[in-house]
């Protein structure tokens, strides 16, 4: 889940200190869909995040939410349905740079931005260094939203 947010300090500090989530890395990028964005990436088991939180010029809402599927094909296939169809895909096929997640995104029918993903990074407690990247994918992902 990604959760678009004012005082992305203020929501940090939170899930850490009252739910136990630990950082994973943080994102600061100058071209986000064309708006700077920064973002916090949380855990609270072994996946690489659980949790995304940042601030886009959107106000409060749900950026995403992600489904990973078992297999590589099974991505392959969901994009091939969504081009097929009425919906709009948002966001390109694309590798995550931090949790190295291939996917792309799709709007549903309520409006919320679905990822559909494979391949995300597992992490055991101490085996992650916490770094800061300045882009959000190693490539493709690139936004859709006026195609």
């Amino acid at each position: 889940v990604m959760l678009v947010v004012e005082n992305v300090a203020e929501v940090h500090r939170f899930y850490c200190e009252m739910l136990g989530f630990v950082t994973s890395d943080f994102v600061s990028t100058a071209n986000y869909g064309g708006q700077r964005g920064d973002f916090v990436f949380m855990r609270c088991n072994q996946r690489h995040h659980s949790l995304a939180i940042g601030y886009l010029p959107l106000g409060r809402r749900l950026g995403h939410l992600m489904l990973q599927v078992r297999d590589f094909d099974d991505v392959g296939r969901a994009l091939d349905r969504v081009q097929r169809s009425a919906f709009r895909q948002t966001r390109a096929l694309g590798r995550h740079i931090n949790d190295r997640m291939f996917s792309f995104y799709v709007e549903s029918p309520s409006g919320v931005q679905v990822e559909c993903g494979w391949g995300g990074l597992e992490v055991e407690e101490g085996d992650l260094e916490v770094r800061t990247y300045d882009v959000t994918s190693a490539w493709g992902h690139q936004h859709l939203l006026n195609k």
